[in-house]
């Protein structure tokens, strides 16, 4: 009996301690359970979290690049900036070269306006010197005092357009050789451009022609009938061709005709001195006669002329003017006007 009970106490305190460790299991179950419960919400949390930071990674990539786009595009801006002020720098440079180009092409154009201008005028005067200088000729038998004075003040008018120093350079010869013939039967002369060491001259057919180096044909020195010979000065700017005409002429090198020396007969030869100071021209002709002819340029052809002229012109002084009447001058400066005297009333 003793044992029965103690089997059934045993039992007893089996079955309490499995209640108990039941209890605990449903204790623990119940733990577990909260802790299931607090990882599932801490996972999800993470999760949550995780999402969160891809997020946030992908929009700060998304920044990332975002800027370095806007980094690229400003720079992109930076250079196209700076091209753009090249280039207005460049463009700039070139409208003020473009305006400068403008302006010298003006002034050029003006200088140019004025120059033709100045040459239709030179012509114009040149052309009326010209047809002036025939009529002299024509009325110098008649009245040769005034045809002399005419002569002057062609010559005047001349020396205001053209630089007498030159004379192959003026555009007439007109009053040159009007002053000549009047004052020396003819001649007209002076000095021409060029020199004998680029040309030369040949009279072989009888026809006097100017030659360069090369061969080429510049200017053909024409006489009424052949020409004869030619010499040359000693400066080598002068040439005289003389001819069957009767006539001795003087050129240039560029073939313009100074004057013409008359013979009665055929011209044989001419010769021209070597005193640069005072040039003379002999001629000899067929007949046996012998000429020379003076030299001169337009200033010592005008101070002759006033020199003939002295007492006419002071016995007329009205005529030795030139000039508009703004502007008058003396025709002849060194010919002093003849002074009025009062007369003396005498004592009262």
């Amino acid at each position: 009996m003793q044992a029965a009970e103690d089997e059934q106490q045993a039992a007893q305190r089996q079955a309490e301690q499995a209640k108990t460790e039941a209890e605990q299991a449903q204790t623990a179950a119940k733990d577990a359970g909260r802790l299931q419960t607090a990882a599932d919400r801490l996972a999800a949390e993470a999760a949550a979290a995780a999402q969160q930071a891809q997020a946030e990674t992908t929009a700060a990539q998304q920044q990332e690049r975002a800027a370095t786009a806007a980094a690229s595009r400003a720079g992109q801006l930076a250079t196209t900036a700076r091209q753009c002020l090249r280039q207005a720098e460049v463009q700039a440079w070139a409208s003020r070269r473009q305006a400068q180009d403008a302006d010298q092409r003006a002034t050029a154009a003006d200088a140019q306006a004025q120059q033709a201008l100045q040459l239709r005028d030179e012509v114009a005067v040149a052309t009326e010197l010209e047809r002036q200088s025939s009529q002299i000729l024509r009325q110098a038998e008649a009245r040769p005092e005034a045809a002399l004075v005419a002569a002057l003040r062609a010559g005047r008018r001349l020396q205001t357009i053209a630089d007498p120093s030159s004379l192959a350079d003026l555009p007439t010869a007109g009053p040159i050789y009007t002053l000549q013939t009047l004052l020396d039967r003819g001649m007209v002369t002076g000095r021409a451009i060029g020199s004998h060491d680029q040309f030369i001259i040949t009279a072989e057919d009888g026809t006097a022609k100017i030659w360069d180096w090369q061969g080429r044909e510049q200017a053909s020195l024409q006489h009424q009938a052949p020409a004869r010979g030619v010499v040359l000065s000693a400066d080598g700017q002068r040439l005289i061709t003389y001819s069957e005409d009767n006539t001795a002429r003087v050129w240039t090198w560029q073939g313009q005709e100074l004057g013409t020396i008359e013979h009665p007969a055929a011209v044989r030869g001419a010769v021209l001195n070597d005193d640069p100071n005072n040039p003379i021209v002999f001629t000899y002709a067929a007949d046996g006669s012998i000429s020379f002819w003076p030299i001169q340029d337009l200033d010592q052809l005008l101070a002759r002329g006033c020199t003939y002229l002295a007492a006419y012109l002071r016995a007329r002084p009205e005529l030795n003017q030139v000039g508009s009447e703004a502007e008058r001058q003396p025709l002849c400066p060194a010919i002093a006007a003849p002074t009025s005297r009062r007369s003396d009333p005498g004592p009262r």
